[in-house]
């Protein structure tokens, strides 16, 4: 089994007044919402199941996701509830369910054309980071990504990037931490120098907000 997970739960505020009554991943950017493409192009790069993370209106996500049908992907839901778990612990809640598989995660809410088969492996105990160009919104990066590919918050032979939305990690990687957000969860790991990463050069765009989703589909 390949298994991703697809980050689908949290409110979308940023995006309101469009994210008012669906998730923001099933916002459309031109034919397909973002959800869709992420589980298409996990399909043909050759995983079998991605589990979509759901909480804010999550039956709605249900619903619509559940009709889907794909040549090989398998799709199954992790509700956390009312109170969304934010990623770490999202993450980390479908990685006990299926523990001894390594993970590809993609964050819901972000447009890419990046090849998921390109993603790189995480080491042992540790993740993988997709990097891109800093955009004009966090134009200092948040992490630097050295010459022999290890991420680390900064360094003196490494270019300050931004994180991308896209990872993988090992089924140890998180443990049974307690950190809600990624960032923090990722600090003892880079600490040991358990993070790597690659650099993207493929289409990527953070749909955040209402502003970025009308330029995209302008």
């Amino acid at each position: 089994m390949k298994l991703a997970i697809v980050l689908a739960a949290g409110y979308g505020s940023r995006m309101r007044p469009n994210s008012a009554r669906v998730p923001k991943p099933l916002l459309r950017i031109g034919r397909e919402s973002l959800l869709i493409r992420h589980l298409r192009a996990l399909d043909v790069s050759g995983h079998t199941h991605a589990v979509v993370t759901c909480s804010y209106h999550s039956q709605t996500l249900r619903l619509l996701v559940g009709r889907l049908r794909f040549d090989y992907l398998k799709i199954s839901f992790s509700h956390e509830g009312h109170q969304p778990l934010e990623t770490a612990g999202g993450i980390r809640r479908v990685m006990s369910q299926y523990p001894g598989s390594p993970v590809t995660v993609v964050n819901g809410d972000i447009l890419t054309e990046f090849p998921f088969s390109e993603l790189g492996a995480p080491p042992v105990g540790g993740a993988h980071l997709l990097l891109v160009p800093n955009p004009p919104h966090n134009p200092l990066g948040d992490f630097c990504l050295s010459k022999s590919g290890v991420v680390s918050r900064r360094g003196t032979d490494a270019q300050a990037l931004t994180f991308s939305g896209v990872s993988s990690f090992d089924s140890s990687a998180l443990g049974t931490g307690d950190s809600p957000r990624l960032a923090d969860a990722l600090s003892p790991l880079i600490e040991a120098g358990l993070v790597t990463g690659q650099y993207c050069d493929h289409l990527w765009q953070d749909v955040g907000t209402p502003d970025a989703m009308h330029a995209l589909n302008s």
